[in-house]
């Protein structure tokens, strides 16, 4: 089977939306499909990847956000024209994490492929929050689209997306984060206090403001080391900085430069005692299931892909609440930190194997069903 994926791969920062893309890819390619992914990204080096890479021309487009975005778009949709007339592929498959990807997926559907969208994106999001109806119109266009969380099937579905053409599927994290758990993080020295971090894009919209407020709450006992792993612009990095300094807890919160590779993203949590996630938008995040594959206790605002994404296996408090995130806090850290087997358990159902076979499927169905290639973007 020929699968052309239009997605981004990890560059320069290990994201959620990039590593799904990539650890999908390399887990159908060992299910035995011919995959080609369109990148619209830094070009990757030769041979880092089981499956043949193509980028859509320069890499740094002119202009800045939303024309930037649109420019981006464009040269995308035109290579993926080009990549459907010369790799004819069985199937599209889009990976979709942003208002610019509809219009990607105008570009390409109705083109006599079938076409399936992966979801990546909530309520939260901008272009889903303003208009649901619109968002779920244009993904109509395509023969099937996988909602990677229950909340994102309800707003699809609840925003007049056909019923027939929507399905839940899993997440998935990278098979190496299943490798045997180390010791060392839960045996500190004397005086060492316990670790926490945060590992993302660091954003407004990502709550640490949540986590400074909080370790000003505790009492200097009680507060944990904090540092959050992640690219951030110069501008909100001082703002956070400054946000500590005033708080008095500068000592205990530290920003750190993002990791670039899953051994380093593995190191940043193996060297950590709990994870602590915050954010007030996210469907699936991706760290939370890797800190689960490591057995890491994690703390998490209660969105509710993050709460499905727990399983019991976690504490969660209301978004943005510090209250909240305080008394969690307390808890964890009185009831003692240990890595849990039983989190593991719960992240294999996010092994990237499984969520191959269960897209696999997918992909089969609509590529079996002939009526779907006559199908016109209308």
């Amino acid at each position: 089977m020929k699968v052309l994926t239009l997605g981004r791969l990890p560059h320069a920062e290990v994201g959620g939306l990039p590593m799904y893309t990539a650890n999908l890819g390399a887990a159908l390619v060992e299910c035995g499909v011919d995959l080609t992914v369109v990148h619209p990204g830094s070009p990757a080096p030769p041979g880092r990847y089981p499956f043949a890479v193509r980028e859509p021309g320069a890499v740094a487009w002119p202009g800045a956000g939303r024309v930037r975005s649109f420019r981006q778009a464009f040269a995308v949709a035109r290579e993926a024209r080009a990549a459907l007339r010369e790799v004819a592929p069985d199937v599209v498959h889009l990976q979709y994490g942003g208002a610019m990807d509809l219009a990607l997926l105008r570009g390409v559907a109705g083109r006599g492929v079938p076409v399936v969208v992966t979801a990546h994106c909530g309520r939260a999001w901008a272009h889903l929050a303003r208009t649901p109806g619109l968002a779920a119109r244009t993904l109509a266009r395509a023969d099937r689209v996988l909602a990677i969380s229950r909340d994102q099937c309800e707003l699809f579905g609840n925003a007049g997306l056909p019923l027939d053409r929507l399905a839940q599927i899993g997440s998935l994290v990278e098979e190496d984060f299943f490798a045997p758990l180390t010791t060392g993080p839960t045996e500190r020295g004397a005086g060492e206090r316990p670790r926490a971090v945060y590992l993302g894009r660091i954003a407004p919209e990502k709550g640490l403001d949540l986590v400074v407020d909080a370790l000003a709450a505790l009492t200097p006992g009680e507060r944990p080391d904090f540092a959050a792993t992640g690219p951030v612009s110069a501008e909100y990095a001082a703002e956070l900085e400054a946000r500590a300094v005033a708080a008095g807890v500068a000592d205990r919160f530290r920003l750190l430069a993002p990791v670039s590779t899953t051994a380093e993203r593995m190191a940043v949590l193996d060297g950590a005692d709990f994870v602590i996630h915050p954010t007030r938008s996210d469907v699936k995040p991706l760290v939370v299931i890797e800190a689960l594959a490591r057995g890491l206790p994690v703390i998490a605002s209660n969105l509710p892909g993050t709460v499905e994404l727990l399983s019991g296996e976690g504490q969660s408090f209301s978004v943005g609440d510090v209250a909240g995130l305080v008394d969690e806090l307390r808890g964890l850290l009185g009831a003692g930190l240990h890595r849990r087997l039983a989190a593991r358990d719960v992240a294999e159902v996010y092994h990237p194997h499984a969520a191959a076979e269960e897209t696999l499927r997918h992909l089969h169905a609509v590529a079996e069903a002939p009526a779907t290639r006559l199908r016109r973007a209308s």
